[in-house]
């Protein structure tokens, strides 16, 4: 029987609500390895979890793998079940929940990575913006805590983003094209080539031979059927010039059978694969926008209760966003190309199809243009802002279709002509400063990206497989929802802030409680609880003899 994992009451009460998600023995993997993520130092891989939980010795390593590549759970299921703790324990009762969207690109490289490819990477330095690796839609849910002045985001769901592969060169040809494909090794390319150079070679002599015929039977008829010096023969000499011709001929005929015999082998060891339209490749790469809308689709069904307001980029906007869930609002940064109108007028019973639009209104800048500016007050990462808006009810038919919007314009104080930044949102009923400070929590998500990489190590372990892939990094992001759920209910103290400016006195403007000062906490913690120690120091701790526990989780143990 495996060895038992102690764990703090607190974080194992915790754990224990995903129970159902998995197997006894998966469930127990489930729990080392996220007890050893949070512990492991250096590269995150799964050995490394598996080291960090104190089980290097007493677990195969195998059994770590193949929790991630080839273990019977579904990582959708774990990702609503944090979704209901988190909005449990963290969003007040009846109240809206944000969710933030975006993705991110975790450098892998090699061949064999499932998912693997060159993409855009927003955080890369070079100027083009590209980078190798496996790229997640990440939606978590947008919570304040008590102890914070500026929100966090913690993910409770993520999918794998493939992009559509490109067609090879050649592929858009018409389907009536009859030029050769070319060889796709170097030894056949050679073959060809020599066949090739075997057919010039063959049409040459041919031309060649009919020359001589030709010239020969003319020198034969100017001279009276005799040549100069030589018994008049009027036989022999076009008998030879034929018999050189069909030889020539011969050698040309089976110069091209070698070449059609050779592409017709080809052919069939290796058959033309069937081109996809690009209507079955979008089929089976599904673009950002529509994974986002799948998850927060997801989301919905499980609050049938609760109004849920979406916030993304500029990037997650597609004919999609018309058929989005009833209690599902999605507020996003409008590009200034985009054309709107006016909502169309009542319909007036007339015979005919009801208008789509109304009146052009035009781009963000023609309207910002005319439009009539209000001063508001902007919440945005824990201070107010002065600024100036301006609200539209309207609709933007080449891409949303008839959904009515709402088009904000928000302009900083310094600013006198055009605007600063422009929103569009399907919640027809919030005014222009909610939608304004709803969109500035969307940054929280990019924070919790930076967290994950820096302190869990996200996008580190080496996964090949597709399962392995789709699972490991969700994981991670799963692990940083789970230790602020702990610290907000278990391992919160008043005196945390103040411990950490006395161990820092460079930190005397510190004014708020960081991820990293919640992850070690549960470090502590966690060590406190599972580290055994050599019984011939009794003097020292052991896991029923504590040194210097916080007084909440001694609390929750008692």
């Amino acid at each position: 029987m495996l060895p038992p994992v102690t764990v703090p009451a607190s974080w194992a009460g915790l754990l224990a609500g995903f129970r159902s998600c998995f197997t006894a023995p998966s469930f127990a993997t489930f729990c080392a390895l996220v007890g050893g993520l949070v512990q492991a130092t250096g590269r995150r891989t799964v050995c490394a979890m598996l080291a960090g939980a104190g089980l290097s010795r007493r677990w195969s390593h195998d059994r770590a793998h193949f929790f991630f590549a080839r273990a019977r759970w579904d990582v959708t299921e774990v990702g609503l079940i944090l979704a209901r703790l988190v909005v449990a324990r963290l969003v007040p009762a009846g109240a809206a929940i944000t969710v933030a969207v975006d993705d991110s690109l975790f450098k892998r490289w090699g061949p064999k990575v499932f998912g693997r490819a060159w993409q855009h990477d927003g955080a890369a330095k070079s100027p083009r913006k590209l980078g190798s690796g496996v790229c997640f839609v990440v939606a978590g849910i947008i919570v304040a805590l008590p102890f914070r002045i500026i929100p966090l985001c913690l993910p409770v769901l993520a999918c794998l983003y493939r992009p559509a592969p490109k067609p090879a060169p050649g592929r858009g040809s018409s389907a009536g094209s009859s030029a050769p494909a070319a060889p796709t090794d170097p030894a056949g390319a050679r073959r060809l080539t020599l066949l090739a150079t075997r057919v010039q070679r063959a049409r040459t002599k041919l031309q060649h031979a009919q020359d001589r015929k030709t010239a020969r039977a003319i020198r034969l008829a100017a001279n009276g059927g005799w040549l100069p010096g030589s018994v008049p023969d009027l036989d022999t000499p076009i008998a030879q010039a034929e018999q050189a011709l069909t030889d020539a001929t011969t050698a040309h005929q089976q110069a091209l059978a070698e070449i059609t015999e050779h592409g017709q082998t080809r052919r069939t060891r290796t058959p033309k694969p069937k081109t996809k339209t690009k209507t079955e490749v979008a089929g089976s790469y599904p673009t950002k926008t529509e994974l986002a809308i799948a998850m927060v689709t997801q989301l919905a069904a499980a609050f049938p209760d609760r109004t849920i307001h979406v916030v993304a980029d500029a990037a997650y906007h597609s004919r999609a966003l018309r058929h989005l869930p009833d209690n599902v609002t999605w507020t996003f940064r409008l590009a200034k190309t985009a054309v709107l109108h006016q909502r169309p007028p009542a319909h007036t019973g007339q015979p005919g199809r009801p208008k789509l639009t109304g009146p052009r209104l035009g781009t963000p800048t023609d309207i910002a243009a005319t439009a009539t500016w209000q001063p508001t007050t902007i919440h945005r990462h824990g201070e107010d802002h002065p600024a100036t808006i301006t609200v539209i009810d309207c609709r933007w038919h080449n891409s949303l279709g008839t959904v009515n919007v709402r088009l904000t314009l928000i302009r900083n104080t310094d600013t006198t002509t055009g605007y600063d930044l422009a929103l569009l949102s399907t919640d027809p009923t919030a005014t222009g400063t909610d939608l304004t400070n709803r969109y500035a929590t969307r940054w929280t998500i990019e924070t919790c990206f930076r967290d994950t990489r820096e302190h869990l190590g996200a996008g580190q372990p080496h996964n090949r497989t597709q399962t392995a892939v789709h699972r490991t990094i969700p994981l991670q992001l799963f692990t940083y929802s789970l230790i602020t759920i702990w610290y907000t209910t278990t391992g919160h103290h008043p005196d945390d802030l103040t411990r950490r400016r006395w161990l820092h006195p460079w930190y005397q403007t510190k004014t708020t409680i960081a991820f990293a000062d919640m992850i070690t906490k549960l470090r502590h913690t966690l060590t406190e609880t599972i580290t055994e120690y050599p019984t011939t120091h009794p003097d020292q701790p052991t896991p029923n003899k504590t040194n210097g526990g916080c007084p909440t989780c001694k609390a929750a143990t008692a």
